[in-house]
């Protein structure tokens, strides 16, 4: 599940930024500054947004292991007691 949720969130991140890049050289955007700078000090906006992407990615990818972990653990739970209930009223036929 982290693998999944980790790469479908960088690949988001990815077409953002070729979307960036894209629209600034076909419309003349200038969606890629930092802070005024040009040239390469303009890629710590890019390299900014990556490292954001990751830290974002690598968090949701902890959190879908986690909702995971607690809805299989519930289910198991339900399983439990659903055994109990069959094998309580297995009981009570035989006591009658």
């Amino acid at each position: 599940m982290f693998v999944i949720v980790f790469s479908f969130s960088m690949m988001c991140g990815g077409i953002w930024e070729i979307y960036e890049y894209v629209t600034d050289g076909l419309l003349g955007n200038n969606a890629q500054v930092f802070e005024g700078f040009v040239g390469r000090d303009a890629i710590r906006d890019t390299m900014l947004d990556l490292v954001c992407d990751f830290a974002g990615a690598v968090a949701g990818g902890v959190l879908a292991v986690f909702l995971e972990k607690k809805k299989a653990k519930q289910a198991k739970q339900a399983e439990n007691a659903q055994v109990r209930q069959v094998e309580s009223a297995e009981t009570e036929i035989v006591d009658a």
